[in-house]
Parts: C-alpha cells; sequence; structure tokens
C-alpha cells in the first residue's frame, strides 16, 4: 500500500519539518501566542512511505511535540484522503510513531476521514472549530485533483493561515487540460487565459499552466506567495506554491 518517498518528496518534507518546527512554538508559545491551531491535510496518504520513512502527518505532529510544550494550547490535526485504506493505514501508523500519546485528546484532537478536499476538508475545518484561529492547509495534490478556489478564498481570509499547494507539473497540465472550459475557469480563479494552453508546444505548456495559476493565487486570493521547484536529477520537477492570507504571528 505505501509507495516509494521520492527523492524530491525527501527535500519537501525537510521543507515542512523546518518550517513546522518554527510554525507551531511562535504561534503557541510566544508572548503573543494564539489559544489554538489546526494542521490540515486535504491529500493525506498512510502517513509512511514503503522504505519507512515518515510521511507529511507525522513529521507535522513530530514538529508539534518537539516544540511545544504539551500544556501550550490546543493543536488540532484535519487528514483528509479519498482512500480507505489510506485513512485505516495513517491511523496504525500514528499509533506506531506515538505509542503513548504525546498530548491528551483535547490538547490534540486528531481528526481522519475518507473524503476529497474538494468536497471534505472545508467541512471538516468547520466541524473541529478551526476558523478564527491560525491553519496550516497542506494541500498536496500532486496536481491530479482540485484544490477548490473557494476553500483557498476562505483561507485566505482566516487570521495567520498559511497554504501550502504542491503539484507536479505535468500532472496539472493533464488534468486541467481533460476539464471543460467552465470548470477549468474556475481552478483559476474566473480567469481563462489557462485555456491558451491548447495553441502551445509540449514543452511550454507546464510553464503557461503554472504561471497562470500563480498570478491567480496572487492576484485573487493571497497578498503573499511564493513558489519552490523541486527537481532532483533523477525525478520531474515538483513546484511547491507557499502562500499567506492574514498576516502571519510569524511575521510580528
Amino acid at each position: 500500500m505505501p509507495w516509494q518517498c521520492a527523492e524530491h518528496t525527501g527535500a519537501k518534507h525537510e521543507i515542512y519539518r523546518r518550517y513546522l518546527e518554527r510554525w507551531f512554538p511562535i504561534l503557541l508559545a510566544s508572548s503573543n501566542a494564539y489559544p489554538s491551531v489546526t494542521y490540515a491535510e486535504g491529500f493525506a496518504g498512510p502517513g509512511v512511505y514503503s522504505g519507512g520513512e515518515d510521511g507529511s502527518p507525522v513529521i507535522a505532529i513530530r514538529a508539534l511535540v518537539g516544540e511545544v510544550p504539551p500544556n501550550k494550547g490546543i493543536a488540532r490535526f484535519v487528514f483528509i484522503d479519498d482512500d480507505q485504506r489510506c485513512v485505516d493505514m495513517l491511523g496504525e501508523t500514528l499509533l506506531k510513531a506515538f505509542p503513548k500519546r504525546p498530548r491528551t485528546d483535547a490538547a490534540m484532537p486528531v481528526w481522519r476521514k475518507k473524503g476529497t478536499c474538494a468536497e471534505d476538508l472545508e467541512v471538516a475545518l468547520d466541524r473541529v472549530q478551526a476558523w478564527g484561529q491560525p491553519i496550516f492547509a497542506n494541500l498536496d495534490s500532486w496536481g491530479n485533483a482540485p484544490v477548490p478556489f473557494k476553500l483557498l478564498q476562505r483561507l485566505a481570509t482566516n487570521v495567520s493561515t498559511e497554504v501550502i499547494v504542491t503539484l507536479l507539473p505535468q500532472h496539472f497540465v493533464r488534468f486541467v487540460s481533460r476539464l471543460d472550459k467552465e470548470k477549468g475557469d474556475d481552478v483559476f480563479g474566473g480567469d481563462p487565459h489557462w485555456r491558451d494552453v491548447v495553441n502551445l508546444p509540449p514543452e511550454a505548456k507546464s510553464r503557461h499552466i503554472l504561471t497562470c495559476y500563480r498570478k491567480a493565487l496572487k492576484q485573487r486570493v493571497f497578498h503573499t506567495c511564493w513558489t519552490s521547484n523541486l527537481s532532483p536529477a533523477t525525478a520531474s520537477p515538483c513546484i511547491s506554491s507557499s502562500a499567506r492570507g492574514i498576516p502571519s504571528a510569524c511575521r510580528r
């Protein structure tokens, strides 16, 4: 069931680890801390790779546990995946990684659910009462599934919220190219310029699609948005776009 951890995935996870090891203590244990935060994934996976490497859900919880005292604030974790096998294995993986619960249920509620990012993540955030407190949304779809623009817009208006969207360019191009024009426009916040991809040579398609997506995020959703390319010699490029809505406590 678990798949191999690609080289660029390891690099991406190191970025997650370093960032979250700062994000959690700043927001929960600093002098201007919040009462609670939520870490959410719309494509959580099983939490482990075939070689035994930690997946992002385990990395996130380790970052909290290693950097924030258990009596400091509430940290919610929301994990959504559309494969029940992943949901079940993630539960087993978390029990193996944390055989003794590092925080009480009240101080660290963990919510797992079979569903899709498009239909279920916002509902889950409603259910755990995440809104009004900082959220870190990890939306790592590889470009194979939609990240609703309305969800991104709502996240952007939430206090001290961070969003990371990870795409494998050729997957994203293939995904949007199969959509009808109106649904494709929704992915890009209503901007139709992505449609020009059909007239471009293959080598220009990825750059055009990603440029349109970055532009849509920056102009229509987030006031701060940056992109990184993870391109080891043995793997296809991976594009991670991080965005920040209402200014984060990390910038106070």
